[in-house]
């Protein structure tokens, strides 16, 4: 009998890194035999197969949120916002759990059931919401294991980003319930081990394509690509680009995403006056061909785990800019020039150095395509089977 694996998450069916991991380590784990499920917690109903072709024999559970739970818990609601406000009240794992967790009932009770009622051995929980939904409703899943997957820095979760920060005492207590738990990079598997006492497994996220193509280094453009979010430092890169721009008349620069930003960096292009250098583009289903024709790649972001734009560069052979970010020094510094991170002005001269430099580029390339390999999708499934 298969084994029987099932990820919870939000949509996968969305822009984002997480949705192409998610759909890469699906598919590869089906491939090797496992009978794989996706629970989406989402009210977007709507599979879409071809955004990072998801395998049409994975079992797909759409769980919509409940707007009968919204109004008859509006009080939990408006307690979630004060809690967020207060660390006082972070440690209040009890009220934690209720507020943010428990007090979904139709839409947990329907969870809760999907797992069992089709005999789910192992379950992962994607991202800290669904990794913590996992243990505090381990006692009702009828499960082998649960796994956590984490897919940002610890910085991020814990002590930066307020959709995070509250869960950081609830995981301190209840991160032995896990069977494992993943994250993207040694430096975060420290960082468990050094606030939780935990030893998580480092595991990366695999490469969502694989290239026998690889960009020639003719084309005189710079590519980023993710959400149209703060997290990505999209306005800081407009700035870089835009001081680099005084100097060099060539090259330009393609954002590609889509998000509640995109309307602020039209606005900041404008005012720069750039709007003929520096265009935003739609997602695409076929990124592989904006990578080719494009000969480097620009991290901007403030906080990453591990940038999956990064690997999928890399399969092409583009060389990387970024900024000093953990995951990135670690990771990718033989196939990166790194700036420190904020330095904008620092970040446009490294713009400026590598387009003058041919042979860096080069040199450049061919380590990114040495290090791509480091995420084939073969290796990483075999590190998933050995927790599963």
């Amino acid at each position: 009998m298969k084994k029987k694996i099932c990820f919870l998450t939000g949509s996968i069916f969305t822009l984002g890194g997480v949705q192409r991991a998610v759909t890469v380590v699906s598919n590869a784990l089906y491939h090797e035999g496992y009978d794989v499920h996706i629970i989406c917690v989402t009210n977007d109903n709507k599979r879409d197969n071809d955004l990072y072709g998801l395998n049409e024999n994975i079992k797909v559970k759409f769980v919509s949120q409940n707007i009968l739970e919204k109004i008859l818990f509006f009080w939990a609601f408006i307690l979630k916002k004060i809690i967020i406000k207060n660390e006082n009240l972070y440690k209040k794992t009890k009220l934690i759990s209720l507020c943010f967790f428990k007090v979904k009932i139709f839409q947990n009770r329907e969870i809760i059931n999907y797992i069992n009622e089709n005999k789910i051995d192992d379950v992962v929980g994607v991202a800290s919401f669904y990794t913590m939904f996992l243990c505090v409703f381990k006692n009702k899943l009828s499960v082998k294991k649960l796994i956590g997957w984490q897919h940002s820095t610890c910085e991020s979760y814990f002590e930066l980003s307020l959709n995070n920060v509250y869960l950081k005492y609830l995981f301190k207590e209840k991160l032995d319930l896990l069977s494992n738990y993943v994250v993207l990079t040694d430096y975060d598997a420290r960082w468990i081990k050094q606030k939780f006492n935990y030893n998580a497994t480092c595991i990366y996220n695999p490469k969502s394509f694989i290239s026998e193509e690889k960009s020639d280094l003719k084309s005189k453009n710079f590519i980023a690509v993710g959400r149209f979010s703060q997290e990505k430092g999209f306005d800081r890169l407009i700035e870089a680009f835009n001081i680099f721009s005084k100097n060099n008349k060539d090259w330009n620069l393609m954002i590609i995403g889509e998000g509640s930003l995109k309307e602020q960096l039209e606005n900041e292009i404008k005012r720069f006056g750039l709007e003929d250098r520096i265009k935003l583009l739609p997602r695409t289903n076929e990124i592989q061909k904006f990578y080719l024709q494009s000969s480097i790649y620009l991290l901007s972001s403030y906080i990453e785990g591990l940038g999956i734009v990064l690997v999928e560069a890399c399969e092409c052979g583009v060389p990387i800019i970024s900024y000093d970010l953990p995951s990135t020094v670690e990771q990718f510094k033989t196939c990166s020039v790194l700036v420190k991170n904020n330095d904008i002005v620092g970040y446009a001269k490294a713009m400026l150095d590598l387009v003058n430099d041919k042979e860096l580029l080069h040199n450049l390339s061919k380590k990114a395509i040495i290090n791509a390999d480091n995420y084939s999708i073969e290796k990483i499934v075999k590190s998933w089977q050995k927790i599963l």
